[in-house]
């Protein structure tokens, strides 16, 4: 059994945060490593994660400067071949993690995976999920996958080896909203993504979520993250 390390970040999340460490806690997966990292919490977070601290490896709660610093701490103290992180609002489905098992023990070739992507409301009810299909590595490493052109590549359906994320350097923590659509471009230059035929997470939609809030923030990072990794292509085609 493969040993998969989880990083769930958290700032005043209250009303939805053991739901999300339910989704996590209740598949009893035995080489699970749970990293809570909370970014110092004001609203009974920590109460609602200290309530299950005894099945919580290990629980942070310091100031941070921002949620990819937060991601960024866990995944550096986790010790799991397969990594991923999940979201305060976020699911996972209740076969996720014997499945992701089943595919990176199998095929040892794999380095990141994908799954079908699923929404719920916010209630937390599923509303919608979405039909499979391939996501060609050359289209992610051009930065095709985004608004306006082949949509977005779902972040808590990620699941990947940690030497991978170690190879490219991890996580642009320069960048505020938009850290994970450059870290897919850059796994796509070193490895094939695996897209799976069923949903392992569920994003909750809602009217707070910071992607919405900060739409115009996310879409000028995401435009420069494209424009440096053309300039990169076109200096290494020159050359």
């Amino acid at each position: 059994m493969i040993k998969i390390s989880v990083i769930v970040p958290v700032y005043n999340m209250a009303g939805t945060i053991s739901k999300t460490l339910n989704s996590i806690l209740e598949q009893n997966y035995e080489n699970l490593e749970l990293i809570v990292v909370d970014g110092g919490s004001n609203d009974g977070t920590l109460d609602r994660i200290n309530e299950r601290k005894n099945n919580i490896n290990t629980i942070i709660s310091e100031p941070d400067n921002g949620q990819y610093d937060a991601i960024n701490k866990g995944l550096k103290l986790s010790t799991g071949e397969v990594v991923s992180w999940l979201n305060a609002d976020d699911i996972y489905m209740p076969w996720t993690f014997s499945y992701i098992n089943n595919i990176f023990s199998k095929w040892t070739d794999i380095n990141w995976v994908y799954g079908v992507p699923a929404y719920l409301n916010e209630s937390g009810d599923l509303t919608n999920i979405y039909r499979v299909s391939s996501k060609p590595s050359s289209y992610i490493k051009a930065g095709a996958f985004r608004k306006n052109v082949f949509g977005y590549l779902q972040q808590e359906s990620m699941f990947f080896r940690k030497k991978l994320y170690e190879d490219v350097g991890g996580l642009n923590l320069n960048l505020k909203l938009a850290a994970d659509f450059e870290l897919w471009t850059k796994f796509a230059e070193k490895s094939t993504l695996v897209s799976l035929s069923l949903p392992v997470a569920a994003f909750r939609k809602s009217k707070n979520n910071r992607s919405k809030l900060n739409e115009n923030t996310y879409l000028l990072e995401v435009n420069k993250s494209i424009l440096n990794k053309r300039s990169f292509i076109l200096m290494e085609y020159i050359s």
